[in-house]
């Protein structure tokens, strides 16, 4: 029983280590993309209609 336990906590610091790095890289990427400026759109030329 006391090795579940282990296996669980271990299991749960390990998982709770990982969000806080996924939690910390998605802040950054937001941060990077708001530093950013926005991608030019396209502008598409329009087609004349041939009658």
């Amino acid at each position: 029983m006391r090795d579940q336990e282990r296996e669980r906590q271990a299991t749960a610091t390990k998982t709770a280590r990982l969000r806080e790095l996924r939690l910390a890289k998605e802040a950054a990427e937001r941060e990077e993309a708001a530093l950013k400026p926005a991608p030019a759109k396209r502008v598409r030329a329009r087609r004349s209609k041939q009658t």
